[in-house]
């Protein structure tokens, strides 16, 4: 199966998206309007400094602030979704728990159950150290730009541990690559659907979705800042023939 492709990091959500405004909101008790002053006040003097964004305060009583800060040139209202770029992991991590409650996988499992041709230092990767970051994988920049499964699979497999599996925590994203794929396998479904069914849909978050669906949605995503991107120094390892690595488009 082919993943319409890594939404666990591409993922868009929007905390209230009906309501079109900048304005702060107060109508409930709980917070007074003077520390909604300060907090308001703070935020805004951010905005010469490049922070731009939709900031959403709650308490137990309801909202107490939500609204728009936007720069020179910017248009971001309440109403727009943003990419939550790896924050969007959880995803993948809740499906993962889920099935292995249903006993469908078990964390523990060696991903050799779930992948041929594993090399021999890595037979003893488990599910655990992938969602725990300490599998001993590195970046593999050999994958940027693949949506084919086996050969995003093969390149991450087939390159050079950073460390001994379990031996040191090592945040990369080809750990939770492999995990969607696994998702698949096991319930049998595309992982964005699987994620639409049992997560999205469940926790009624209507206006939350991945890469792709915006029409669906009916969401207007905040535009992605390529310009800002591009002055990053990893820029040109992160883009393959002109189009941003689907992991990081978010």
């Amino acid at each position: 199966m082919k993943l319409l492709f890594l939404a666990s990091l591409m993922a868009f959500t929007t905390c209230k998206p009906n309501t079109k405004n900048n304005q702060s909101v107060n109508n409930m008790p709980g917070i007074s309007d003077s520390l909604l002053s300060k907090v308001d006040s703070y935020l805004s003097s951010y905005v010469e400094h490049g922070f731009i964004g939709v900031v959403l305060i709650a308490d137990s009583n309801g909202i107490v602030l939500h609204k728009a800060y936007n720069g020179k040139g910017d248009h971001i209202d309440t109403s727009m979704a943003f990419a939550i770029a790896s924050n969007a992991k959880c995803f993948t991590s809740t499906a993962i728990m889920q099935l292995h409650e249903q006993g469908k996988l078990s964390v523990n499992d060696p991903i050799t159950k779930y992948y041929t041709n594993v090399p021999s230092d890595k037979i003893n990767i488990t599910i655990h150290h992938l969602l725990t970051h300490t599998s001993g994988l590195d970046e593999c920049y050999c994958i940027d730009g693949e949506t084919d499964e086996q050969k995003l699979v093969d390149g991450i497999l087939q390159s050079k541990l950073a460390e001994p599996v379990g031996s040191k925590w090592l945040y990369r994203n080809e750990n939770y690559f492999l995990l969607d794929y696994i998702v698949e396998k096991v319930s049998k479904m595309n992982y964005r659907d699987y994620v639409q069914k049992n997560i999205l849909d469940v926790a009624g978050m209507s206006h939350t979705g991945q890469s792709g669906q915006e029409k669906e949605k009916s969401v207007m995503v905040a535009p992605f800042q390529m310009d800002s991107l591009k002055k990053q120094p990893v820029y040109q390892l992160n883009y393959k023939n002109g189009k941003i690595r689907s992991d990081l488009a978010s």
